[in-house]
């Protein structure tokens, strides 16, 4: 046995690749390194030459001339620094060890330090077959179905003669429509949940609040209000009630819910400013403007927050929505200033609450670290819902069943936003359940008189 089996690395020594980011997100521990004799989280040097064996089996295969030593090319695979020369060569040994007394016996060695080795690529030239053309032809592509799709220069012109300077349209001392929300504005927390029906749902939402929450990934991004399928907005609302009446669940359910800050400054349009203002009170700042026109305009802008917030027949949805998607498409790309977010009101509280949907590009949300895979055992206790990880593995039918109500095998996907331009951070300490225990409706009743159907 060789005496590198059982050294240990830790992050700084490990080198600057992606190779080491997995191994340490799973295997590290406090230890003492080998290489820099520091106490730090480290993983086992056989760890990493294991993860070093896929990335460099797959590619390295002997070569005559112009090849480099395994030592090298591990040096390079891993950017090593500060332990290239000590570490390379452990890694190089335990992996030749492998070759000869583990399952790859028998078979042609790709570690041994007396031979040269050069990968696929640099053996075999790449075939000219209009791959790099094709990867500009795919980022097209992708742009055309999750970013914008629905306009033409016509269609530009046409809404902007109806969109641009909408403060023509205001009273003096009016608030604009088009507005600045920052970070440290009172009204930058937002609330959005999910429905929750059984334990799994339960568990992984309230683990992973900040994925669970988040924006849908484009590859699942349904058609809504203000979005084309596979493209991905964020709808929340300005408070719980609001929220949880949007979801329009039945009795019985359960809901979990978080709150949203934002991270930057965004523009939005706050169309519930257009609602209160009435036609009397619109003139024209100079006599060039049309006061016949700008009042129309401005009845033809309420009916276009009426049009988002009206409730649509799950059947009429992809029809209907495609004016509305379009509108969204328009501020998003095409309107100056281009909009981040769209304030509306919600019709199933009358009017009372508001909504907000943060389009495509100010929809990303800052992730937290995912959970580690496992057994999860929740309950509730005095209205809180205890969630803990089983560490270890329990019979499920030895628990106190009068205790313990939820038990789940869960297993977390990794992260699916890359983006680090982030305008929203989830709100940690804010996730509640929600049992909906009544649904109350608000009502107006009118007389009905029928005259009679019968012959005089």
């Amino acid at each position: 046995m060789i005496d590198c089996l059982d050294k240990y690395v830790c992050s700084e020594c490990a080198g600057n690749s992606e190779i080491k980011k997995g191994v340490f997100d799973e295997k590290k521990e406090r230890k003492t390194c080998s290489y820099c004799k520091k106490r730090r989280l480290c993983i086992c040097t056989r760890s990493l030459a294991e993860a070093i064996d896929v990335e460099y089996r797959g590619d390295c295969e002997p070569c005559d001339s112009g090849g480099s030593r395994p030592s090298e090319i591990i040096t390079e695979l891993l950017e090593l620094n500060k332990s290239a020369g000590e570490l390379d060569a452990d890694l190089v040994n335990i992996l030749y060890y492998g070759e000869l007394h583990g399952g790859n016996k028998g078979v042609d060695s790709i570690y041994d330090e007396s031979q040269l080795y050069c990968s696929h690529s640099e053996k075999y030239p790449p075939i000219i077959d209009g791959r790099e053309h094709r990867e500009l032809w795919d980022s097209y592509c992708n742009k055309i179905k999750h970013q914008t799709r629905f306009f033409n220069n016509q269609a530009i012109e046409l809404l902007n003669s109806i969109f641009l300077g909408l403060n023509k349209i205001l009273p003096k001392n009016s608030t604009s429509p088009i507005r600045s929300i920052k970070p440290t504005d009172s009204t930058d927390v937002f609330y959005r949940a999910r429905q929750a029906s059984n334990a799994q749902e339960k568990i992984k939402i309230c683990c992973h609040p900040t994925q669970e929450l988040n924006s849908p990934p484009v590859n699942i991004a349904n058609a809504g209000r203000m979005n084309a399928i596979g493209i991905s907005v964020f709808y929340a609302a300005f408070d719980i009630e609001t929220c949880i009446s949007e979801l329009r669940l039945p009795v019985g359910e359960n809901i979990i819910s978080g709150q949203f800050k934002l991270e930057q400054q965004i523009t939005v349009l706050d169309l519930t400013g257009l609602d209160n203002i009435k036609t009397d009170n619109v003139h024209g700042n100079n006599e060039n403007d049309d006061d016949y026109s700008l009042k129309d305009r401005l009845v033809f802008l309420q009916k276009v927050s009426a049009e988002i917030s009206k409730p649509i027949s799950p059947h009429m949805e992809s029809l209907e929505y495609m004016p509305t998607q379009a509108f969204a498409e328009y501020l998003a790309h095409h309107y100056e200033p281009k909009i981040d977010a769209v304030i509306y009101s919600s019709t199933q509280t009358n009017g009372k609450g508001k909504n907000i949907v943060f389009l495509n590009r100010a929809s990303k949300v800052s992730n937290i670290q995912t959970p580690k895979n496992g057994e999860y055992k929740a309950m509730l206790i005095d209205k809180t819902y205890f969630i803990k990880p089983s560490l270890e593995k329990t019979n499920r039918f030895e628990m106190d069943a009068g205790q313990w109500n939820e038990y789940e095998n869960m297993h977390f996907s990794e992260n699916y936003e890359t983006d680090d331009n982030k305008y929203l951070s989830f709100v940690e300490g804010s996730l509640k359940l929600h049992r909906l225990k009544a649904i109350n409706y608000e009502v107006e009743c009118f007389d009905v008189s029928v005259d009679s159907l019968s012959s005089p």
